[in-house]
This record gives C-alpha cells, sequence and structure tokens, in this order.
C-alpha cells in the first residue's frame, strides 16, 4: 500500500456554516444537501477548507485543535470521517 492521499475540498465548494453547542449544520451549495457535523467532523472539514493535508498532518492538526489525545483511536476515527464526507462529495484526494 502506498502512502496516504492528500485530502482537499473541491475548489468551486462553497459552505454555508451554523453552530449551535458543538453541533454544526453545514450547506453544500454545489449539491443543495445541508449535513449535520460534531466538532471533530466541522475541525476536520474547515482544515481542508484551508487547504489540502494527509490524513496524518490532519488528524494531529485536528487533535491538537480541539485538545484531544492523539491515538489510534482518533486516527480510526479520521479515517472513517475522511471516506464518509467523500462519499457526501465533500472532499475528494487531491492529484
Amino acid at each position: 500500500m502506498g502512502p496516504s492521499p492528500n485530502w482537499r475540498v473541491p475548489p468551486d465548494s462553497v459552505f454555508h456554516w451554523r453552530e449551535w453547542d458543538a453541533e454544526y449544520v453545514v450547506y453544500h451549495e454545489n449539491s443543495g444537501d445541508t449535513h449535520r457535523l460534531n466538532a471533530v467532523g466541522a475541525r476536520a472539514l474547515k482544515c481542508l477548507i484551508d487547504r489540502p493535508m494527509a490524513v496524518p498532518e490532519l488528524t494531529g492538526r485536528v487533535a491538537d485543535e480541539l485538545g484531544l489525545a492523539r491515538s489510534a483511536d482518533f486516527s480510526a476515527t479520521i479515517d472513517d470521517l475522511l471516506a464518509r464526507l467523500r462519499d457526501l462529495g465533500l472532499i475528494e484526494p487531491a492529484h
């Protein structure tokens, strides 16, 4: 297996955000879909809006920004999150 890909938000994506008590709702203008995210999901998506990142860097940045421990379990959480965000069309591998 090769190195993990960098992930990014497609460049033409437009998002509208709302937050209530650490719960986030994001409207993806391109698809017309609204998504509910927890703090980890919202922070990861916002990081990828800033710039493409590989999984290890994204995992570290999200953990640090939210004050969470970097662990194998948290890395697995980020892997699962990225798969869901990809399936929703919110992110894609950066080539």
